[in-house]
């Protein structure tokens, strides 16, 4: 019996460690997310070229970009620009894969996040 007993105190105590140590480490909100990837845009300048709600450049409007686009086809704009500029029917006047990305994996997700609002 008290080696019953000692078992399942001993599995509480873990679950209590386990617990305890998923409170201390949040994990970023979705809203903090989609948040910081409105700052790598900002931060990024993004908004030279580009345009969301009649901010930035009229030229290439983000507006509806996650309706017409995955997240996967949107990470991809980001990492594989000249390849997606490839397969359009024709090229862009102004060629996004000339601006050199130097994007953290985080700020990356970051920025598919907030870009994955615009729909």
């Amino acid at each position: 019996m008290q080696r019953a007993w000692a078992l399942v105190v001993t599995s509480l105590a873990v679950t209590s460690l386990a617990v305890a140590g998923a409170a201390q480490t949040p994990r970023p909100s979705p809203a903090s997310k989609i948040e910081a990837g409105r700052n790598v845009y900002e931060r990024e300048k993004c908004a030279t070229c580009h345009q969301i709600a009649n901010h930035g450049n009229s030229r290439f409007p983000l507006d509806g970009v996650a309706s017409r686009l995955t997240p996967d086809q949107l990470k991809r704009w980001l990492t594989d620009t000249a390849k997606m500029e490839d397969a359009l029917p024709r090229l862009p006047a102004v060629r996004m894969s000339t601006t050199r990305y130097r994007l953290s994996d985080a700020d990356l997700t970051a920025l598919v996040e907030y870009l994955k609002t615009l729909k």
